[in-house]
């Protein structure tokens, strides 16, 4: 339990299992163009900016570490309604070793990149619409093997279900062998606010 200012704010629960054979099955990895087809996400938000009176990320330091190629993307100051699905390759722009626990941290924190906007898809509103408040209520991972974090992982997303202004995210992690190594699911809230009235 972390607390601020006396106050609990966030819970984790961690469970570990000992490696040992099994059943074994998986979804397979979907179609999608290659990390090398697709424009980096710093290089675009370099060219956009411009175009949108300057607008920038808050993180956009972050792809100086992280090499983000995301595959559909919806324009941030005119998002169309599309299908709630959505992918990205990532990979760490340094080697990090061959530890596990430091690739699974790193993971963890990727994991939470775009990951809420999938559920916004289908809705003409995007982080950079007027009076929209979003924030990630829940956020649940599943590390399934060892993988590389400076070798590509597809990130593939969907969302089934959005009602009562909360938006339900499933996202899968593949090698570029097609290997699902992690699965996640987060429960998001996206809410419009109606704008003051003044009486």
């Amino acid at each position: 339990v972390a607390k601020q200012e006396g106050k609990a704010i966030f819970n984790a629960s961690m469970s570990f299992h000992i490696e040992e054979q099994g059943f074994e099955h998986q979804i397979a990895l979907p179609d999608m163009p290659s990390p090398d087809d697709l424009q980096s996400e710093k290089a675009y938000w370099q060219k956009t900016s411009p175009l949108i009176g300057g607008l920038m990320p808050p993180d956009l330091g972050q792809f100086d570490a992280i090499d983000v190629r995301v595959v559909g993307r919806r324009e941030p100051l005119n998002p169309t309604c599309e299908a709630p699905v959505q992918g990205m390759w990532i990979k760490v722009s340094k080697e990090v070793g061959n530890d596990q626990a430091i690739q699974r941290m790193l993971l963890a924190y990727i994991s939470d990149m775009q990951f809420m906007g999938t559920a916004l898809r289908p809705h003409p509103v995007s982080f950079w619409t007027k009076g929209f408040q979003g924030a990630s209520l829940d956020h649940a991972m599943w590390f399934h093997c060892d993988f590389k974090l400076d070798e590509w992982l597809y990130y593939y997303m969907d969302s089934p279900r959005a009602m009562g202004s909360r938006g339900f995210n499933r996202g899968s992690f593949y090698s570029q062998a097609g290997i699902l190594v992690a699965s996640t699911a987060q429960e998001g809230l996206m809410r419009l606010r109606k704008p003051k009235v003044d009486s």
